[in-house]
């Protein structure tokens, strides 16, 4: 093995390294966090309330803002935390 291919890999390790916390984990302070349902809410111009009750498929919301709470989580590709949704219903997923 020369020098030159130590050099090379060397340098491949640093780009790898670069941009890893101390736990090593990735810096995701440039990525954009993926859309909450406040976000929907407010593309929609409805309450997030609104946005839980389209999502939940729970009645007495008006077929109008459902259709514009789908397209809203459509256009922003709103996924549901599942991780969050199993803390709030107080079980693992």
């Amino acid at each position: 093995m020369t020098n030159s291919s130590a050099e090379c890999r060397d340098s491949q390790l640093d780009g790898e390294v670069e941009g890893m916390t101390a736990q090593g984990t990735a810096d995701r302070r440039d990525a954009p966090s993926p859309p909450t349902i406040k976000d929907v809410a407010r593309m929609a111009g409805v309450s997030f309330a609104t946005v839980s009750r389209v999502l939940n498929a729970e009645p007495h919301v008006r077929e109008e803002t459902r259709l514009r709470v789908e397209r809203a989580a459509a256009v922003l590709s709103y996924r549901r935390n599942e991780a969050a949704a199993a803390l709030r219903r107080g079980r693992k997923s």
